[in-house]
């Protein structure tokens, strides 16, 4: 039996040493292949989550409040809506999806505003005398009549359809000619010189208009002075034109 030399086991001994040492490092590089494959993987999910939670959908309520902040500041950042929205509701919002809700929606109140403010306008032409006097009866009837039921009635006797706006606009436009005209009433019926010498020179009455004034007066209490006037003048001419035909001429 031949025994082998000390040389030949050192060099096995070494030769052993260094399978373990690359097995060492081949261990390392796919333990490290492994973790970067981790981290790879870890950060796709992660984006992905990020990307899912910046882009979910908003529910009904968080809509609403969208609008009543629009409706408070149409130039609301996407960032303030996202941090009140946040706060009332308690549920995260991404600001993807709050930025382009609160663009879809600006777009759609700034349409509805321009046909809103169109409809206002075309109704606005419609109302002509006649039915200002039916609005003026509603007021005589009722002084703190709703626009809403004025307009109703309106449609309803009238067969007229207007804008609310445009009913409450012509509402308050009447009352003050009605105020107006109770303040003329009380300057006739006063005893007060100086308010009754102001009304007459202010529309440059004479005693005879002023009667007949006070007898527009009597027919209608809330008459306005615009109408009083051109009242007045259509009686004097009526009165002028028939003092010619009997032969008089007025001076």
């Amino acid at each position: 039996m031949k025994l082998r030399s000390s040389k030949a086991i050192e060099s096995n001994s070494k030769s052993d040493d260094n399978t373990d040492i690359y097995d060492e490092i081949n261990a390392d590089k796919q333990n490290d292949s492994i973790n970067n494959g981790l981290e790879i993987e870890l950060k796709s999910d992660t984006s992905d989550t990020v990307r899912s939670y910046n882009c979910r959908k908003l529910n009904d309520i968080e809509i609403d409040l969208l609008k009543a902040y629009l409706n408070e500041n149409i130039f609301i950042h996407s960032t303030e809506a996202k941090s009140r929205l946040e706060k009332e509701t308690g549920i995260e919002a991404g600001v993807y999806s709050v930025s382009q809700k609160l663009r879809f929606l600006k777009k759609k109140m700034v349409k509805e505003y321009a046909k809103q403010r169109l409809a206002i306008t075309e109704s606005g032409k419609k109302v002509k005398r006649f039915h200002l006097e039916h609005l003026k009866k509603y007021l005589r009837e009722n002084s703190s009549i709703e626009p809403s039921e004025a307009r109703d009635r309106l449609q309803k006797d009238t067969g007229l359809k207007v804008h609310i706006t445009t009913a409450n606009k012509h509402l308050n436009l009447l009352k003050e000619g009605i105020g107006s005209g109770r303040d003329k009433l009380d300057m006739i019926r006063s005893n007060s010189t100086e308010a009754l010498t102001k009304f007459i020179y202010e529309y440059e009455l004479s005693n005879t208009h002023i009667e007949y004034l006070k007898k527009l007066l009597k027919e209608d209490n809330y008459i306005e002075s615009v109408e009083a006037r051109n009242r007045i003048q259509e009686e004097m001419d009526e009165f002028k034109k028939a003092k010619e035909r009997n032969g008089f001429r007025m001076h």
